[in-house]
């Protein structure tokens, strides 16, 4: 049976939940009734509280690059003790970078790796689950996307702590459908409710699979 798990969410405004219904919560909400242990949720923590009652902390915050969601691990991860860590980060450093804005992908990848380190040090058994984030509907972000998700995959799997890190296919999940663009998305960047209900299943099958 799992237990009750102190789960650190970290990201932008898809883990927010942004573009679905308020009520919805996004994926967290949605995760959070499927990973439910004799009635009771995960303790959530982070600095930020958004879009769902109950358990709705978790670390970021709406437009943020990797770097800047490190900054606030900083202070969250301090505060808060976790076991847990669901990622769900880049989307930003990729459509800032398709508009000609920074980071470059290498600055993206040395602030991965800046942000996994903290973890680490923080709470050195932690289990890490990381998204290789979700498409974009426009293609010049979709493109940065791909290849992003691509370096950061291998890139974790050259970590000497790869073995406490699971990485969950958020991308290939929505491509697998066809329709994805129409029928998962609310805009160019964050799913409608079916599109995080999406999310959510696949993070529940990764943390299954994983015994958690």
């Amino acid at each position: 049976m799992s237990l009750r798990r102190r789960v650190l969410f970290v990201g932008d405004s898809i883990t927010e939940g942004f573009g679905g219904l308020t009520s919805y919560g996004g994926f967290r909400a949605k995760l959070l009734s499927l990973r439910k242990t004799n009635g009771l949720p995960w303790r959530c923590g982070g600095g930020t509280t958004n879009m769902i009652s109950g358990e709705n902390r978790y670390c970021g915050g709406t437009g943020l690059t990797i770097s800047q969601i490190d900054a606030l691990l900083a202070i969250d991860g301090a505060q808060w003790g976790y076991d847990t860590v669901i990622a769900h980060v880049g989307t930003n450093d990729a459509t800032q970078r398709n508009t000609g804005g920074t980071p470059t992908l290498a600055t993206s990848q040395a602030n991965l790796t800046t942000m996994l380190d903290r973890i680490r040090t923080q709470q050195p058994n932690a289990r890490v689950f990381f998204a290789l984030i979700i498409p974009n509907t426009t293609a010049g972000a979709d493109t940065l996307i791909t290849a992003q998700n691509s370096a950061f995959s291998t890139q974790i799997a050259a970590r000497s702590d790869a073995s406490l890190i699971t990485i969950v296919d958020h991308n290939a999940a929505f491509k697998a459908n066809a329709n994805w663009s129409t029928e998962w998305m609310a805009d160019a960047t964050h799913p409608n409710n079916t599109g995080y209900a999406t999310m959510a299943t696949t993070w529940d099958t990764a943390l299954t699979a994983a015994g958690w």
